[in-house]
């Protein structure tokens, strides 16, 4: 059971906050193993936004885990400089300094990266925070390897964000590295919101790419192919099972999409191949026919018409 912990300071940006811990609820109440929580150094603090937030518990009473996920929300301007961040109780920066001997991912949103630098924690690493910030950021900390034009960057198991609804990105990438990308783009959508994967995936995902929109319809005929990726249903079969004229789920799944349902389920097959290349341990022409290929040579035409390399390729000892 991973522990999902929220660090609350005076000051605290409500979006900051809220955005991901929807996130990580949505989570959990899909069935994640995870337990979602807040602490600070004081039992009550109130938000930039004159809201109070309390029942807090104390941070030194929460036993973390190496894999927990340690959230620190943003604050308002006045919060965040060096003089205001030297008041704050130099047990708490001792506390995070901990938290990642142990390997616990520690994650900011916003200027919250400012308290993981004060805490000496960013030093000769890759960051962002709030665009507006950043040069802020890199004046006052110089150490640091500030990024200015990203959601979200991650350094050696530190997360920070570029703020406000990118916690939310940040969010989404931690349940789908821990949960997978299914699990991530369920609840995208829950949330209503667009899932958008960070620059440093490499390649899009089927679980992610294709479901920034709001067709019930639709997003279900995508469940179902990404949950049976060796059936290959045809549209006839598609249409009957969710209650659509063949012409008119056609029709649905081009306008919502932007692609064909043939061209969807190739994408899914594709994803389910490379996701079993990964393991060395299995032959390709195996592979192959986990994913309905009827032998390996089908796979290989398949894969370089769309990757323009060979499965061999991505393999990696």
């Amino acid at each position: 059971m991973k522990q999902v912990l929220f660090l609350l300071f005076p000051g605290m940006e409500i979006l900051d906050f809220a955005g991901p811990l929807q996130t990580f609820v949505e989570a959990a109440n899909r069935g994640c193993d995870l337990t979602v929580s807040c602490c600070s150094w004081e039992t009550e603090i109130c938000a930039s936004q004159n809201i109070f937030i309390s029942r807090l518990d104390h941070f030194s009473k929460t036993t973390l885990r190496e894999g927990d996920i340690l959230v620190i929300p943003g604050t308002d301007h006045q919060y965040y400089t060096g003089s205001n961040l030297s008041r704050i109780p130099e047990e708490v920066f001792e506390w995070l300094r901990h938290a990642y001997e142990k390997k616990v991912r520690l994650c900011s949103i916003c200027t919250g990266a400012f308290v993981l630098a004060y805490a000496g924690l960013l030093d000769g690493k890759r960051c962002t925070t709030h665009w507006m910030r950043t040069g802020e950021l890199t004046k006052t900390y110089p150490q640091l390897r500030v990024e200015t034009s990203r959601l979200f960057v991650h350094d050696q198991g530190i997360y920070t964000s570029a703020g406000v609804a990118s916690g939310i990105d940040l969010a989404l990438a931690l349940v789908e590295k821990s949960w997978g990308p299914h699990m991530a783009a369920n609840i995208a959508r829950d949330l209503v919101v667009y899932m958008r994967r960070d620059g440093s995936h490499h390649q899009d995902s089927v679980y992610l790419s294709f479901r920034d929109h709001i067709d019930p319809v639709v997003h279900e005929v995508q469940d179902y192919l990404l949950s049976h990726p060796k059936d290959r249903p045809g549209i006839e079969e598609l249409a009957e099972r969710f209650g659509q004229s063949p012409r008119n789920l056609t029709r649905l799944f081009k306008k919502a999409t932007g692609i064909t349902i043939k061209q969807f389920t190739t994408l899914v097959i594709l994803e389910q191949a490379g996701q079993l290349l990964q393991d060395l341990s299995q032959p390709i022409e195996s592979v192959a026919l986990q994913c309905g290929f009827h032998d390996a040579k089908h796979l290989r035409r398949l894969w370089k018409k769309h990757f323009g390399t060979t499965p061999s390729q991505v393999r990696r000892p």
